[in-house]
């Protein structure tokens, strides 16, 4: 997917077609390393991103 000029990837898109796909998106997003990584991403990436407010777990 493209939105001004930048590429998306949609996670229910590329499941869609997997019976079950849906529950693989749910266990992904439960691992620990999962959201340890979406947490630096956020860091990286966005410059308001208030780590302290963000409850992981």
């Amino acid at each position: 997917m493209t939105h001004n000029d930048e590429d998306y990837i949609s996670l229910t898109d590329m499941v869609s077609s997997f019976e079950g796909g849906s529950a693989l998106i749910e266990a992904w997003l439960r691992n620990k390393d999962t959201v340890e990584f979406l947490g630096v991403w956020e860091k990286l990436n966005n410059p308001d991103f208030n780590l302290s407010s963000a409850s992981f777990f």
